[in-house]
């Protein structure tokens, strides 16, 4: 068997930035190419440590990584997935850019007797491992690989080029290791942190807490002045950083079936059942009939585990049982076989039917869009006929990655049209989303940094209100002298509550009776047995914390300090992972234009 089937086979759909990189080599080693000869090619798609990334290569990798995915599922990937995948491929060109430069700064690389190793020695690389592992033992045969080696020099030459290739990508995958490892070193955590941390998330609170509501301030509070507002977000502005992003105001005209759609549609499933009836390979047939993932066409079932429309059958093989129907979703199913010795006795062939506006319904729907768009010339023009049709107007800020907009999980062609040709004012072409057309304007533009306050206003204007009821709380408490909660909450009044919660844990974000109170219950992780806080102002109200009760182990087991070491590697590779791509994409100083064309 000839290497690229061996490992279209047992490799699988495996994600990751080498086991990627070699499903990409697999599918055509020119895929792989975004050197000096691509990089002539306009036009351009991004930069990456200098080098500009060209739409031919990037689509021409995002293509290959499609074709593993047809192999894999035996479909081409839907919407949602090409999305996915194309977001696996930038990650995997801005890594393999930065690596490059990366590796040559720092002097990494793999000597001949290191790939001879990775390759043939004591120590394969995971990739050839997967690849030469028996699929009946799953245990890794060293003499196959030998063996294929022992024959490469009688293959074909474009085979033992493809050989030679992954053997450039397996020294390649081992110098990001060597980096990789370097850089985990400097996400270091102590020994004490990795302690403190898993007592912390072992430690277990009985408390009680009084709690006053921002709801019971009602009045006596000034005047949240402009000034106020802007001094408020210049002080908070990390907390109100915002991507770039353009304003949209749009109306839908929906697609939905007529009386005279569904009586088609009906129509159309009494053929279908009839041809499935008589269909002699009825798994292919559902397959091809079948509207979504093929894999959808065909199962097996447990007794337990049929369907609740099978369920209630006396089964026969070739029955077929349906439409059942759900949400505008239909299913045909047709009993294929009935084994009573095995787990999963039941082979069902299964036909997915959708329904959807006819082709006059959708015309009619396009139509009202298209005379909507000829009348709103403009973006007043557009309000004042939104409001004239009667149509309801959503607004939205887009940035210039986004797939979605509102409901629409998938609407990239109404982003790159807002960050292409749009300009404010300017009203859109009709789209067609689904089971909708819209028609956009673009209302403004938005820079990347500290939001305008107009965006926020409501938002600072409740905190400040909330500022300033935490204080006249708090000074209120301030003048009472109650030896217990109880006592205190009395000579507040009505508005005080006192609660518990036993067994609190610190990964916990709610207290009962009250909803979030994160400030409030990170206070009380550092209080002793019978220790009573200040008043703290979280984001509902004020609380006085008080604990009555604390589990925790003064000095780890032997168990446990396994169990705290295992929480500081897992630290580290947080740390590690959550900075690592981020901080490539920094030094590499990445440019992304994917937005222009994707």
């Amino acid at each position: 068997m000839g290497l690229i089937s061996s490992i279209r086979k047992k490799l699988g759909w495996i994600v990751g930035i080498t086991m990627v990189t070699l499903i990409l080599l697999l599918i055509g080693s020119d895929l792989l190419s975004i050197g000096p000869r691509a990089m002539n090619r306009r036009p351009i798609i991004g930069e990456v440590a200098g080098k500009k990334i060209t739409l031919q290569a990037f689509q021409e990798r995002w293509e290959g990584l499609q074709q593993g995915f047809f192999l894999q599922y035996e479909r081409m990937p839907g919407e949602l997935e090409k999305t996915i995948l194309q977001e696996q491929v930038w990650r995997q060109v801005v890594t393999d850019l930065v690596y490059e430069r990366l590796h040559q700064m720092l002097g990494i690389s793999v000597t001949s007797d290191e790939l001879v190793d990775m390759v043939q020695g004591e120590h394969v690389h995971p990739g050839l491992k997967a690849i030469f592992t028996d699929s009946e033992t799953k245990k890794f045969d060293k003499k196959k690989l030998l063996a294929y080696l022992s024959q490469l020099a009688q293959l074909p030459v474009a085979q033992q080029k493809q050989w030679h290739e992954l053997e450039e990508k397996l020294a390649e995958d081992r110098c990001n290791t060597k980096y990789n490892q370097l850089v985990l070193q400097s996400a270091f955590v102590t020994n004490a942190s990795a302690r403190s941390r898993y007592q912390l998330f072992n430690t277990k609170l009985d408390v009680k807490y009084l709690y006053i509501p921002y709801t019971s301030v009602q009045s006596g509070l000034p005047e949240v002045s402009e000034t106020s507002l802007k001094q408020y977000l210049k002080e908070h502005k990390a907390q109100y950083q915002v991507e770039e992003s353009r304003g949209v105001a749009y109306v839908t005209f929906p697609m939905l079936p007529t009386p005279a759609d569904r009586v088609a549609f009906e129509q159309e499933l009494e053929a279908l059942i009839a041809d499935f009836k008589e269909a002699k390979d009825s798994k292919a047939f559902a397959r091809a009939q079948t509207e979504g993932p093929s894999a959808l066409a065909y199962e097996t079932f447990t007794e337990q585990g049929l369907p609740e429309a099978l369920a209630q059958q006396s089964l026969k093989p070739g029955m077929v049982i349906g439409p059942v129907e759900r949400d505008r979703k239909y299913k045909l199913y047709k009993v294929v076989a009935i084994h009573k010795d095995q787990e999963k006795p039941y082979e069902v062939a299964i036909i997915h039917k959708k329904l959807v506006p006819g082709d006059d319904t959708k015309d009619k729907a396009l139509r009202q869009a298209e005379n909507f768009g000829s009348l709103a010339s403009n973006q007043k023009k557009f309000e004042a006929q939104a409001l004239q049709d009667g149509l309801e107007v959503h607004r939205a800020q887009v940035s210039k990655d986004d797939f979605h907009i509102g409901k629409f999980l998938y609407a990239r062609e109404v982003a790159r049209w807002v960050y292409g040709e749009a300009k404010i004012g300017k009203v859109s072409p009709t789209f067609e989303l689904e089971g909708a057309y819209i028609v956009a304007v673009m209302t403004d533009k938005r820079q990347a940094g500290t939001a305008n306050l107009e965006d926020v206003r409501d938002e600072i204007t409740n905190k400040i209100k909330n500022q300033q009821k935490a204080k006249h709380i708090i000074e209120k408490l301030g003048a009472i002298s109650g030896n217990t909660l109880e006592d205190m909450a009395m000579q507040y009044g009505d508005a005080a509550v006192v609660l518990s919660k036993e067994e609190l844990e610190f990964k916990e974000s709610k207290l009962p009776g009250v909803g979030k109170a994160i400030q409030a219950i990170g206070l009380a992780f550092g209080l002793e047995i019978g220790e009573r806080s200040k008043p703290v102002e979280d984001d509902l109200g004020v609380f006085v914390m008080e604990v009555v009760n604390r589990e925790y182990e003064e000095e780890p087991s032997p168990i446990a300090v396994k169990e705290y070491r295992d929480v500081q590697r897992k630290l580290m590779q947080y740390r590690h992972n959550r900075y690592m791509f981020a901080s490539l994409e920094k030094w590499g100083k990445v440019k992304d234009y994917r937005y222009r064309y994707y």
